[in-house]
């Protein structure tokens, strides 16, 4: 833990070595990642941070009590700001421009105005914490595969006895449901398992994806596979922990605050990517980064006397939105979802079946949850994109 959080240092200090103290500040979601970068950033500059937050009037998505604590914990200068469905709907076109391929990650949103709120501070660069997660096993998914792991301790006879009862059972017994889902998914081997919760894996392609989409039924899970096939690892948690360095770091959340840094005008740096660093964490045993179940083991006692106690024990949340929630109350939102989803020249492309999409919004309407919403989000980027790159035409 020592030589851990003496690495995180060491990384903070070379990234930071040619910056302008007075013209750089961190992105602070109140997690442990951007907690450690405030703290170990004031520790080795002798001089308060300056940080920067974004937050939400809905209770569930706003995270902006635990940014505070550490600002105040640290002593930082924190500027922060509540972000509303109209701040989103203004900047969407200007997300939808500022990449070359489709993306769909909303929290591209509070990105971008956090890092515009620094600018406007004279903030030059950023720092942020993305690569923690995946380096030190602080994702929820990776405590949920690891519940499903724990089925396969179970001695194998003990198992064939088991199952045939348990879906002998009645569904309609909520107990039984939930046995019966836990052994579906525990005997589902990765990364199917992994990705149980992704759009092709709830509902099939062929329901989904429009007569122009590729591979139809083909192995929509290739890409990832291949990664999980040749990751350079023994542990299970180390072979998920590969594929999320090269398609969720890689593939989505460098791209979204990269983007987005530069779009508002400022320079971005992430101190956990740093070579020493990085590296480090791959000779690390996998039991100290997800140990039982508790996510990020090593990283919490390594900052267990830097960071409080509160947020050392928090949930991660990050920056999210609620974008799915959005689209069903905001008015300028739920309009223009309606109108370029529900047009018929979105259907000309070929990417998407309009029947699904209709689905998506009938049960956004009868959904208390964001979820609908959310996936809506996503054909609603693709189309906009391909109206901004392809055709050309203004949003």
């Amino acid at each position: 833990a020592a030589e851990l959080l003496s690495r995180i240092e060491e990384a903070i200090r070379i990234t930071c070595e040619d910056l302008d103290v007075n013209r750089s500040g961190c992105f602070l979601s109140g997690g442990t990642d951007s907690s450690t970068l405030v703290g170990l950033f004031s520790r080795i500059h002798n001089h308060s941070a300056s940080a920067f937050s974004i937050g939400f009037a809905e209770g569930r998505f706003d995270e902006l009590s635990y940014a505070r604590l550490a600002a105040s914990h640290f002593q930082a200068s924190h500027t922060t700001a509540i972000l509303t469905p109209a701040d989103a709907y203004q900047v969407i076109p200007k997300i939808v421009a500022a990449y070359d391929e489709p993306y769909a990650n909303s929290s591209a949103i509070p990105t971008y105005w956090c890092a515009r709120m620094a600018k406007e501070h004279g903030i030059a660069v950023m720092l942020a914490g993305d690569g923690g997660d995946e380096l030190f096993g602080g994702n929820e998914r990776y405590r949920t595969d690891k519940v499903f792991q724990l089925y396969h301790r179970v001695p194998k006879a003990l198992r064939r006895l088991l199952e045939p009862a348990v879906f002998a059972s009645p569904a309609r017994v909520p107990l039984f449901r939930k046995a019966q889902r836990y052994i579906r998914f525990s005997n589902t081997p990765n990364p199917e398992r992994y990705c149980a919760w992704r759009l092709l894996q709830v509902f099939p392609a062929q329901q989904v994806l429009g007569a122009a989409m590729p591979n139809l039924n083909g192995d929509v899970l290739g890409a990832m596979r291949r990664h999980y096939e040749k990751a350079p690892a023994q542990s299970e948690l180390n072979r998920l922990l590969y594929v999320d360095v090269k398609m969720t770091l890689g593939d989505d959340d460098l791209p979204k605050v990269v983007r987005m840094a530069e779009l508002a005008g400022v320079g971005v740096r992430f101190p956990y990517l740093d070579h020493p660093l990085a590296e480090f964490s791959g000779t690390l045993p996998a039991s100290l980064k997800v140990r039982g179940l508790e996510k990020r083991y090593l990283f919490k006692q390594a900052t267990r006397f830097l960071l409080p106690q509160a947020i050392l024990n928090k949930k991660k949340h990050g920056f999210g939105l609620p974008i799915g929630m959005w689209l069903k109350t905001d008015p300028q939102l739920r309009r223009m979802s309606h109108d370029i989803l529900l047009d018929s020249r979105t259907y000309q492309r070929g990417y998407f079946q309009r029947p699904f999409i209709e689905h998506l919004f009938t049960e956004l309407e009868r959904d208390n949850t964001p979820y609908f919403g959310d996936l809506l989000w996503t054909f609603l980027m693709l189309e906009m994109w391909h109206r901004q790159h392809v055709e050309g035409t203004a949003i």
